[in-house]
């Protein structure tokens, strides 16, 4: 599913905007940094998201099929079915926290980049 919501932004780039930029002499390097990337980037930023909720939500799966290792959700799961923690909701919120700061430091750097394209 990643890979449909990256190909979908990837389809809809033009690519005579790097074709403009090697004529002007612009280096690989410097496509890919200025051209390339701030356009792919909400399908990269989409698909990464994707497959964090995506991986979240497949709980029961890793939960029969983790074998000894103790990942995040089956700890969780264990400590709110048979002795209660304290840590269990700080660790729900810091989750929650981190997801909202990774959502407002990609809508930041969307805004920055879209910035910087509208002053060129």
């Amino acid at each position: 599913m990643v890979t449909l919501v990256i190909a979908i932004q990837v389809y809809s780039l033009d690519p005579t905007l790097e074709e403009a930029a090697r004529d002007l002499g612009a280096s690989r390097w410097f496509i890919l940094r200025e051209i390339t990337l701030p356009i792919l980037w909400p399908g990269i930023w989409s698909g990464a998201l994707f497959a964090f909720l995506l991986s979240w939500g497949n709980f029961p799966l890793s939960l029969y099929t983790a074998g000894v290792d103790s990942t995040i959700p089956k700890w969780l799961y264990s400590k709110m079915v048979a002795g209660y923690s304290p840590m269990v909701p700080a660790l729900g919120t810091m989750s929650t926290l981190s997801a909202a700061a990774l959502l407002l430091a990609g809508g930041l750097v969307i805004m920055l980049v879209r910035r910087r394209q509208a002053e060129a």
